[in-house]
């Protein structure tokens, strides 16, 4: 293996902003967006898995193969931001793998980010 390698590009450190995060919480830090490994503290640090599949809230109306955005265009930091299916100036983050529960939730597929 290349003696430079680090990891696999799927996750990143990041410092919190002005809240604590919870663990599972989606999240939009430092330019990156996904899913909080661990839970952190104001002002701490953690690392986000930003490939893969989550259970997360969705938008009323959610369907199997709708896109999903989180608000702004580059997206705006946030602890646990509200997911939209609104493309205008919001950034695209993942995908439904599944139709919205009675709990307001859907398995959501991260795609992967430049």
């Amino acid at each position: 293996m290349a003696n430079n390698y680090r990891h696999s590009g799927d996750r990143a450190p990041v410092a919190t902003a002005s809240g604590a995060i919870t663990s599972g919480a989606l999240v939009v830090q430092e330019g990156f967006f996904g899913v909080a490994m661990t839970s952190a503290a104001t002002n701490g640090s953690l690392w986000i898995k930003m490939q893969g599949v989550f259970n997360l809230a969705v938008p009323s109306g959610t369907v199997k193969g709708d896109i999903l955005y989180v608000p702004g265009a580059p997206a705006t930091e946030a602890n646990a931001p509200t997911l939209t299916k609104t493309a205008t100036s919001n950034t695209q983050v993942g995908k439904a793998m599944s139709d919205r529960d009675t709990a307001g939730n859907a398995l959501v597929l991260l795609l992967p980010q430049a």
